[in-house]
């Protein structure tokens, strides 16, 4: 009977020990890209002072992200080498370009690094990855949009088919925590994508740069109650809003302006775009 009492009491002083230990000499965080321990804080830079993503990311993965904070395209958000600093368009763009959305600005450039991280959410499902994508994300709106009232977030939506192959649509994923952390409505609805087209990484450069005609359909998915509440309930939930469109990457910009030409056309008043790289 001791003896059992004594190994229980060897057991709960070990436990105590343990806790004391993590107390007074806690486990340093883990990079949530290469799951290694972070034991200085990154370096950020002094345009990014106040961003969230410290205590996420260890050096070397925050080192191989290239934000995008000067020189950049007034269109697309592309940054533009220093030599062409003095042009406002990058070489995709220019004064004439007709889009139906304000602006797009990306977080970063694309690269294999963030190529990586959203692979790995979207084609592996490593969702906690959803949680340093959303701090990017945050960080470049607070940089770019900081002064801009934005009404909501709408995300740009999967094809039924797609969202069932892949289980969840990355983009609304991060806008879930975006817009939770800015305290900005989201709608994960009413923008329905009703054209399955093929993937974007499949297309060529020729194919993706095709309109987008028909392929993406703005429906009210407000509730009767939302819908009473309204002053007029013949306007749209859109009408005179300022809506943030979301996405991962943007490549030519044919998929944000065709999200952009519904949701103008559904009485937007004007459609900002973020995307995580370009």
């Amino acid at each position: 009977m001791g003896t059992s009492t004594e190994s229980k009491l060897r057991i709960q002083l070990k436990e105590w020990l343990k806790v004391i230990s993590e107390l007074i000499y806690p486990e340093p965080p883990v990079c949530i890209v290469c799951k290694t321990a972070i034991t200085t804080r990154a370096h950020i830079p002094m345009e990014l002072a106040k961003s969230n993503l410290s205590g996420k990311v260890c050096n070397a993965c925050f080192g191989k992200l290239e934000f995008i904070l000067d020189s950049y395209c007034t269109v697309c958000g592309r940054s533009i080498r220093c030599d062409d600093a003095e042009s406002q368009f990058c070489q995709d763009c220019s004064s004439d370009n007709q889009r139906y959305f304000v602006s797009n600005r990306a977080a970063v450039a694309y690269n294999e690094a963030i190529q990586d991280i959203i692979h790995r959410l979207k084609y592996r499902g490593q969702r906690e990855l959803a949680d340093l994508l959303a701090a990017i994300a945050h960080n470049a709106f607070k940089y770019y949009y900081q002064d801009i009232h934005i009404d909501i977030i709408i995300p740009v939506p999967l094809h039924v088919d797609r969202l069932a192959e892949r289980g969840f649509n990355q983009a609304a994923m991060i806008g879930n925590k975006l817009a939770a952390d800015l305290q900005i409505p989201i709608d994960t609805t009413s923008l329905q994508r009703v054209l399955h087209t093929p993937k974007q990484s499949k297309k060529t450069r020729w194919d993706r740069i095709q309109p987008l005609d028909g392929v993406f359909v703005y429906r009210d998915q407000q509730s009767d109650q939302q819908r009473e509440q309204q002053t007029n309930q013949l306007e749209s939930p859109l009408s005179n809003k300022s809506v943030l469109l979301l996405d991962d990457i943007y490549t030519t910009g044919t998929t944000v302006d065709a999200c952009a030409k519904v949701l103008k056309a559904a009485g937007a008043a004007n459609v900002y775009v973020l995307t995580l790289a370009r």
